[in-house]
């Protein structure tokens, strides 16, 4: 490989080479010198329209075109987290022979409603340009819609027959979505309590 101030190609070395009592000669070697690199498939990724709370993936791909190895990995900052949690990459390094190649997932994990865009940076060793990968993708939270937000229900005696009052609801999305009444649907609250009981179990582990 190169030296960082050195220039890839061909190179010619000549090491002389002495004998006592004999005839000094030379030995000349030829050698090729490169600096490692990788060919992306594509650097511009779109994600196109993913709902929040859904994933979508799309794969590239690398190859070293080069005849030495090429080891990579994907740039995080000082936490040691992804610089961005929204587009995670997987996986997020490795070494590829010459001739070989390697297909790079990326997901697009939204939290939000609106547009997001990001450059992905890749680092190939002993190379000095950093490689990179655009993403981009919007997100919108799924709605539903109430032909009215106040519901009227007509007197009633205590026990007597129930009084029912209409409500209508409407997915306005192009997916289908699902609809729950938090205080009345027993499985999410067997969830919730879940989730609660097991956030204070990470407090006990943590007070230990």
């Amino acid at each position: 490989m190169c030296k960082k101030d050195e220039e890839p190609g061909n190179k010619q070395f000549k090491i002389p080479l002495n004998f006592s009592n004999g005839v000094n000669t030379q030995l000349e070697i030829k050698v090729y010198q490169t600096i490692p690199d990788l060919e992306f498939s594509s650097t511009e990724l779109d994600f196109a329209e993913t709902k929040v709370g859904f994933v979508k993936i799309i794969y590239f791909r690398l190859e070293n075109n080069k005849v030495v190895p090429a080891e990579w990995n994907f740039l995080k900052n000082k936490t040691g987290k992804p610089k961005s949690e929204v587009f995670r990459i997987f996986p997020e390094s490795g070494l590829l022979q010459p001739g070989g190649k390697q297909n790079i997932k990326v997901m697009f994990i939204p939290n939000a409603g609106r547009k997001f865009t990001q450059s992905l940076e890749f680092k190939v060793k002993s190379n000095d340009v950093s490689k990179f990968v655009n993403v981009k993708g919007e997100s919108s939270i799924p709605k539903v819609n109430f032909n009215t937000t106040l519901i009227s229900i007509d007197t009633t005696l205590p026990y007597m027959q129930s009084v029912l009052a209409p409500l209508t609801i409407s997915n306005p999305n192009e997916n289908r979505i699902e609809i729950l009444v938090a205080e009345l649907d027993e499985e999410h609250q067997n969830e919730i309590k879940m989730l609660n009981e097991f956030n204070e179990y990470e407090k006990d582990e943590d007070v230990a």
